[in-house]
C-alpha cells in the first residue's frame, strides 16, 4: 500500500479488505464501492447510516467554531454545514465546500510559503 491509499477499516469496522487510491476516487464512488445497495431515490446520495456517528465528529472536531482543532473555514460554509445537519440530511458532498476552502489556503498559503523557503 502506498502512501495515497487510504484503508477504510479507520473508518467502518469490517472493511479491511477495501483499500481504495484517493486520487482515483470521489467520495460518491468510494460509497457506491462499499455500500451497492444504497438508496439514492431523490437524487440526493446520502452518507450511510453506519457513518453519522463518525460525521457527527468530524463536525464537532473541526467544523464547529468552538472547538479548538476547528479549521479555519468562512463562517458562510461553517453555516452551511451546521444547516445541513440540523436538518437531518446528510448528502455526501456536505463538507466538500470544506474541503475546497482548506486546500485553497493550503495551497495559496502553506505551500506557496514552503516553495519561498525552499528558494532561500
Amino acid at each position: 500500500m502506498d502512501d495515497n491509499s487510504v484503508v477504510l477499516e479507520d473508518w467502518l469496522p469490517g472493511t479491511s479488505n477495501y483499500t481504495i487510491r484517493a486520487w482515483t476516487l470521489t467520495g460518491v464512488a468510494i460509497v457506491y464501492t462499499i455500500f451497492p445497495n444504497i438508496d439514492n431515490s431523490d437524487n440526493v446520495l446520502q452518507f450511510p447510516a453506519e457513518l453519522f456517528g463518525k460525521l457527527k465528529s468530524l463536525y464537532w472536531n473541526y467544523v464547529d467554531p468552538g472547538s479548538y482543532t476547528s479549521v479555519n473555514a468562512s463562517p458562510q460554509a461553517v453555516r452551511r454545514i451546521a444547516n445541513t445537519m440540523s436538518f437531518k440530511s446528510y448528502p455526501i458532498t456536505i463538507l466538500d465546500e470544506l474541503k475546497n476552502e482548506v486546500l485553497f489556503m493550503l495551497y495559496s498559503d502553506v505551500y506557496t510559503r514552503f516553495i519561498q523557503k525552499l528558494g532561500t
